[in-house]
Formats: C-alpha cells, sequence, structure tokens
C-alpha cells in the first residue's frame, strides 16, 4: 500500500492547490473524528495507533524507529508535516484509507467557493434596526385637531404639577408623577416643555465647595508648589522641573486641570515650571559645579550669564564637553 501511495505521489496524483496548510488541516480533523470515535483518547496518542495499524515490522522497513512516531503528534496537534515522506505518506494512510480518499476529502472540504470564508455563526452581526415606538402610533395618525387637543390637557397636567412641587425637576418626572405627560410634551410640545421646565445641571456635591474652602485650598496649593520647588533645587534635581512634579503628593494630583479655576496656584506653576531652555542652563550649571568640586582643576565656569547667552546647539556641544571631562576623570 505504501509502494503504491509513493508512485501515485510521484506520478502527480495530488493536486497542486493542496498545499501543506491544508494537509495539516485535514489530518487534524481526522484525528478529532478518532477521538469523538473513541479510538484515541487525545491527539497525543497517534503514534502508537500508527504503530497498532501498520505494524512495528514496517515502520522500521522505512526507517520509522518507534521514537521517531512522536513526531507524528506535531502533524496531529495541526503544527509542521515529518521531515520524512514515508511518514507523511504513512500518517495519510492511517487516517483515510489510501491516497484517493484523501484526495477525495480535501477535494469536498476545499472545492467549495465558500469553504474559506467564515462560518454564518461567527460573522459580526449587523446593528438591529430601531423599530418602531408603537406607543405613539395612534397619536402619529390623529388629526391636527385631537392632537392639539390633547396637548393642551397634558400641558394642564404637567402646570398642576409644577405649582404643587415648586422645586420639580425632569428627573422626577421620569419616574414619578406626570410621567405619561412629560414623556408625550416631550415628543411632541419640545418646545414649550424647554420654555416651562428647562433642563437643568446639577453641580457635583464632591467637587463643590464653598468660596471660604476653595480660597483655602488655592493658598495650601501654591504653597505646596513653591515648597516643593525649592525642595527639587536643593536635592539638585536633574531633570527638568515639570508641572506633574510640582504637584506630585498635593490635593491637585489628581486633577490638574482643576487648578485653572485657582489664581494663586495658577501663578505659582507659572512661577516655578521650567522651560527647555532653563532647564539646560540649570543641568548644565550642575555639571559644571561638580567639575569644580573635584580635586583636578576645571576648564569650566558655572557663570549663569554666560551660559544663558548660549542657543540651544551650543548648550548642547557645553554638555557633552563637561560629560566627557567628568567621565574621563572618574565622575
Amino acid at each position: 500500500m505504501v509502494s503504491v501511495a509513493v508512485h501515485q505521489l510521484l506520478s502527480g496524483a495530488i493536486p497542486e492547490w493542496i498545499n501543506s496548510e491544508k494537509v495539516l488541516t485535514l489530518i487534524a480533523e481526522a484525528v478529532n473524528r478518532l477521538c469523538i470515535a473513541g479510538k484515541m483518547k487525545s491527539p497525543l496518542e497517534i503514534g502508537n495507533l500508527i504503530e497498532e495499524m501498520n505494524g512495528r515490522q514496517l515502520l522500521q522497513s522505512y526507517n520509522i524507529k518507534t521514537h521517531r512516531t512522536t513526531i507524528l503528534t506535531f502533524a496531529a496537534a495541526g503544527k509542521a508535516l515529518p521531515t520524512n515522506p514515508f511518514s507523511n505518506i504513512i500518517l495519510i494512510n492511517s487516517l483515510f484509507g489510501s491516497l484517493e480518499n484523501f484526495v477525495a476529502e480535501a477535494q469536498a472540504r476545499f472545492s467549495q467557493p465558500d469553504a474559506t470564508t467564515p462560518r454564518p455563526s461567527f460573522k459580526k452581526a449587523g446593528k438591529r434596526p430601531r423599530k418602531p415606538d408603537y406607543r405613539y402610533a395612534y397619536w402619529d395618525r390623529v388629526s391636527k385637531q385631537e392632537l392639539n387637543r390633547e396637548r393642551n390637557a397634558r400641558r394642564a397636567v404637567l402646570r398642576e404639577l409644577i405649582r404643587a412641587t415648586p422645586k420639580l425637576k425632569r428627573g422626577d418626572l421620569r419616574n414619578g408623577a406626570g410621567r405619561t405627560a412629560y414623556l408625550f410634551l416631550l415628543r411632541y410640545d419640545e418646545a414649550w416643555l424647554d420654555k416651562v421646565l428647562p433642563r437643568t445641571c446639577r453641580k457635583s456635591i464632591i467637587n463643590s465647595l464653598s468660596p471660604v474652602q476653595t480660597k483655602v485650598r488655592d493658598e495650601s496649593l501654591a504653597k505646596h508648589i513653591y515648597q516643593r520647588h525649592e525642595e527639587l533645587l536643593d536635592s539638585r534635581f536633574v531633570g527638568r522641573i515639570s508641572k506633574r512634579r510640582l504637584l506630585h503628593g498635593s490635593p491637585g494630583e489628581s486633577n490638574p486641570a482643576k487648578l485653572q479655576s485657582l489664581p494663586l496656584a495658577r501663578e505659582a506653576l507659572s512661577d516655578c515650571v521650567e522651560s527647555w531652555h532653563e532647564w539646560r542652563v540649570r543641568h548644565i550649571e550642575l555639571l559644571a559645579q561638580r567639575t569644580q568640586e573635584s580635586a583636578r582643576e576645571s576648564p569650566f565656569q558655572a557663570n549663569q550669564d554666560d551660559i544663558e547667552r548660549l542657543n540651544a546647539e551650543e548648550l548642547h556641544n557645553l554638555k557633552r564637553r563637561i560629560g566627557k571631562w567628568l567621565k574621563r576623570h572618574g565622575h
């Protein structure tokens, strides 16, 4: 049987469109069918099954040793085909019976036009079209005189509710008394409803502070920003002093946008936040101070006025020269 399959394979019995990927797909499906039928407990037992079906002597005659049958488990899992061509032929014959059955199943599996398209259950469902609101289907069909009569009746109901409850909000009408009148007017008389009962945005209880509380918070934030700035300068911080570093550990760290409404904190940030040019100048001053603190004579002077006159390219070159000097002298 194996020699017949080899002859068919050399004579071109397998079509060219059956590539290795499709062969692995068919093998994995056949192994799953064997597992479902109860002939194997898992795909890892494919080597033992092939040895029982063909015999150890046949496998050894084609240089397929017992320990080599474990390679067939990779093909059964759909990962890779064995390098030995006889292993592939024996695998196909064991799973499909013959090479003709394998080609027939491949044609039935992949020759269909929609075989490569996803299954209908895996297609993404489109958005369901909105159905008409049957609650108002009657009022959409009535005459204009009858609709105006119903509108006036619903207006009277809502006026009575507003007179009885001076602090009435729209949210109170959605699930309370007057819900039917409110929904009707919201659909057919929204302009009158906006005039009589306008929309209101309630302030959050958490974020709403009194003027005194706002002033105290503004002063505390400004004090924190100046203290944080002094701490960073005293510690010779080499990074740029940014807004995030100044607000670290403060109440305004979680919501920096709120600081725009606090004048003292906004002024403190504008005074303490460094620009990129200011940071480069301060960084070079710190490097020059390190050279002067060393035991060797430093060729660099930490003169702020001279450093501030330099442009971006000159600052970059000066920083490189100072860094090379420090590295050369073991700093």
